[in-house]
């Protein structure tokens, strides 16, 4: 996390240094642990507060699209992209500071899937009773994944997609049987 706090950081102390001490960020939720504690040390270390609103990849566009503003914005390349493209923020000043990600997840007890190599995974994924995703970006990143590995059509009958994480993992948890989750690693790691 040492890589996100430190470019982010500089870019609070320069929007904190030319405006009030209330900071509207937007951002996707894969990195909401580390965005949390850095609130809490921006807050001890400045006094600004960061009202931070989480979302999706696709409602964070939707957002942008019409016309809502922040101070500052953490998202995937793509939706800042297309959000420069259309004049809703700046390109200049983008800023990278990090990536997240991601990871399988199976349930306490279950076999660990096989993922060594390119076929095992689709082995893996052709195998399993249920693959459960969100449809954030984390989602949008696996459907082009399993769509390049030619198995997206196959595995759609049995996939389940969440709006957030959350609902993932719980899905995976409750499950019975070989259920395959993906998400952000940060939200695994919680």
């Amino acid at each position: 996390m040492k890589k996100f706090v430190a470019p982010l950081l500089l870019a609070v102390a320069l929007v904190a240094s030319a405006s009030a001490a209330e900071i509207k960020v937007l951002s996707a939720g894969a990195v909401e642990p580390g965005l949390v504690a850095f609130a809490q040390l921006v807050k001890r270390e400045t006094g600004d507060d960061l009202k931070i609103q989480f979302n999706t990849a696709p409602r964070i566009a939707e957002r942008l699209a019409a016309g809502e503003a922040y101070d500052i914005l953490i998202s995937p390349p793509a939706v800042i992209a297309q959000a420069a493209k259309d004049g809703k923020v700046d390109a200049s000043t983008r800023v990278a500071v990090g990536r997240v990600g991601a990871g399988i997840i199976v349930r306490s007890g279950a076999p660990a899937p096989d993922v060594t190599t390119v076929d095992a995974l689709k082995a893996t994924l052709l195998a399993a009773d249920s693959i459960v995703y969100n449809t954030a970006s984390t989602g949008l990143y696996l459907d082009r994944l399993f769509e390049k590995l030619g198995i997206l059509d196959t595995i759609r009958p049995k996939t389940t997609r969440y709006p957030d994480g959350a609902s993932v993992m719980e899905h995976v948890i409750r499950g019975s049987g070989r259920e395959i989750g993906f998400g952000a690693i940060t939200e695994i790691r919680m």
